[in-house]
């Protein structure tokens, strides 16, 4: 092993994945840079829960995970928000299209949960 320097290749995944569960987000993304082994794996916990608030539409939630594939087989929950401080009138939520969220469920095969708040 080189001087000051760590082997990671030796530990199993399992191992850095129960890890990389316990660390904060900020660990998570500096563990994402160490090297490509680690992205894979740091992706599955920095992308477990997507979290998009909008005011209009989702669309640009859907055009991103369109051009991110890579990205979007990680993600396991989604909620999708309507503004904050949701006392808005009906008039002034966000509406979803039907087949915006159809097309979001088929750019994010592993996704178990859905939560929909504020939004017509």
């Amino acid at each position: 092993m080189p001087a000051g320097g760590l082997q990671t290749h030796n530990l199993p995944t399992e191992l850095l994945d129960m890890i990389l569960e316990e660390t904060a987000l900020e660990t998570r993304k500096a563990c994402s840079l160490v090297c490509r082994g680690w992205l894979d794996l740091s992706r599955t916990h920095l992308f477990k829960v997507i979290v998009v608030r909008a005011d209009a539409t989702f669309d640009a939630f859907l055009c991103f995970l369109r051009a991110h594939p890579h990205i979007s087989i990680h993600i396991r929950k989604i909620c999708l928000y309507g503004p904050l401080g949701s006392g808005k009138p009906e008039a002034e939520c966000p509406r979803v299209d039907p087949g915006t969220l159809v097309d979001i469920s088929l750019c994010t095969p592993n996704v178990s949960y859905i939560e929909l708040q504020a939004i017509l």
